[in-house]
């Protein structure tokens, strides 16, 4: 027998979540803030799928104090965070109840090496159970498997589930149908649990965290193939009282009476303790609370401060707008005055020259009444000569001089004038 391996498994994408029980399709995790811890008895199977019940899970508590896929972090107590573990390792006795059920279920099935008869399926599970503290958050969880055949016929589909239920499983090598509690967390579905189909988890019965699929190619000719898991999670939830974990390994195979096989599993689980997860939540508010009346804090003085600016700012604006109007009082008052002034020296000097007027006036009449009755100048004379002949005047024919009065000039003879008026226009 050639000892060396190959890898043959197809590993399909984990659909961690509850199942549908009429639809048999995967739904997310919705996990609430308050669930009540009330054991719920899994349903017996029927043949037909019984009508959805509304209830919520009975052990689990959402943690927010934590975000999914991170690693709780170390702390001084040694018993804050604590470690489970579970293993498996396969033997030919772990086996040989299995296969012997098997047989006896089929006894038409081959028992030699040489009949080209077609090898029966076989559906089997391992159960390998992961120690749980009472009132503990599940922080992590990690499992490693490994599972290798020879003289297998055709492919085999594998199936990892991650499961919490409330009542106990029984644990190693089980053949399907002959645990009544594990056949419980599935619904009976013969299409499904034979054919090589995917199990459907009861979400009355159990909460599936985890599942992975698989495919392992089967070498009758004695090569060695393997299935290879190694998967690690971080659901991040608190399991009540009552409650228990579970690393389910489902395969549905074509064994020969020649089949032999290896089986290694392991598995880990990180566990935080109630009391420390409610501690830090606490401590988390504590410091929300803190940064919450810090924030509220600033931001009283930052509305104090800008209220401040905002008032002197308004009262730097009113001595702006004071200043600016008593400026422009001030302006319009030197106006005022300016002009005031003005019109008084308008009228200062529209009195002088009424005065200067008046004076002139006296003068000339005083001038005037001085030269009444004398004889006017040579060169008077001659302007009243000419402007006679220039406006077609009679001159004094007897050649009489002329002499001044108030309002003119008049010959010695009296029978000619002449007005200041008429001599003085051009």
């Amino acid at each position: 027998m050639s000892a060396r391996t190959r890898p043959t498994c197809k590993v399909a994408a984990r659909t961690p979540g509850f199942t549908n029980p009429t639809t048999h399709t995967p739904l997310l995790i919705a996990m609430h803030p308050h669930t009540e811890n009330i054991p719920v008895s899994p349903p017996k199977p029927t043949a037909v799928a019984p009508r959805a019940i509304t209830r919520t899970f009975p052990v689990i508590v959402p943690d927010p104090t934590c975000a999914a896929g991170t690693f709780p972090p170390s702390s001084a107590d040694t018993d804050a965070v604590r470690h489970t573990y579970g293993a498996f390792t396969a033997s030919p006795a772990s086996f040989a109840a299995a296969d012997a059920h098997h047989r006896a279920a089929h006894p038409a099935s081959c028992t030699c090496c040489t009949c080209p008869c077609t090898p029966l399926p076989m559906v089997w599970t391992l159960c390998v159970p992961v120690p749980s503290p009472e009132h503990a958050t599940l922080r992590s969880l990690e499992y490693m498997l490994s599972y290798g055949t020879a003289h297998a016929s055709g492919s085999a589909t594998l199936q990892t589930d991650v499961l919490l239920v409330t009542r106990t499983l029984r644990a190693g090598v089980t053949l399907a149908g002959t645990d009544s509690a594990l056949d419980a967390c599935y619904w009976s579905d013969d299409a499904h649990s034979v054919a090589g189909g995917p199990r459907m988890v009861r979400h009355e019965a159990a909460l599936r965290l985890a599942s992975t699929l698989g495919i392992a190619s089967g070498d009758a000719d004695g090569e060695w193939a393997r299935y290879v898991e190694n998967t690690r999670m971080a659901p991040n939830v608190r399991v009540g009282a009552g409650a228990l974990v579970y690393l389910l390994l489902h395969v549905n195979e074509y064994p020969t009476p020649q089949i032999l096989r290896t089986l290694d599993v392991r598995v880990s689980a990180t566990w935080q303790r109630k009391e420390v997860e409610l501690e830090a939540r606490a401590e988390e508010e504590r410091k929300a609370k803190m940064e919450k009346a810090e924030q509220a804090k600033e931001a009283e003085a930052k509305r104090a401060r800008e209220e401040e600016e905002r008032r002197e700012r308004a009262e730097a604006k009113a001595a702006r707008e004071e200043e600016r109007a008593a400026r422009k009082e001030e302006r319009q008052e030197r106006a005022l005055a300016q002009k005031a002034r003005e019109e008084d020296r308008q009228e200062r000097a529209a009195a002088q020259r009424a005065r200067d007027e008046a004076m002139k006036k006296a003068e000339a009449e005083a001038l005037k009444s001085a030269r009444v009755g004398q004889s006017a100048s040579a060169a008077v004379q001659e302007k009243i000569n000419e402007t006679l002949d220039k406006h077609g005047m009679d001159r004094c024919p007897q050649g009489y001089t002329w002499r001044e009065e108030s309002w003119g000039f008049i010959c010695n003879g009296g029978s000619h004038r002449i007005t200041h008026e008429q001599l003085a226009k051009k």
